[in-house]
């Protein structure tokens, strides 16, 4: 098996049942920048959102992994 698909095979099978959860939650101090260049490298993005003190987005990772991109606003 190449090193790639090896790769792959681990990460399906470390892979919640419930794909809804975040694996990972990046912080940023330009949370558009990132959603701007995330969507430049064709990568879907969703569940945007602003709340009062932090705005957040969701996108996959190459092996469909949830990773959580959120900006603390006034910190």
């Amino acid at each position: 098996m190449a090193d790639a698909d090896h790769l792959r095979a681990a990460a399906r099978a470390r892979r919640p049942a419930d794909r809804r959860q975040p694996l990972l939650v990046l912080y940023t101090a330009d949370l558009a920048v990132v959603a701007k260049r995330l969507r430049d490298h064709g990568v879907r993005v969703w569940d945007e959102r602003e709340d009062p003190d932090s705005r957040s987005l969701h996108f996959a990772d190459l092996y469909g992994n949830v990773v959580v991109v959120a900006q603390l606003l006034g910190a």
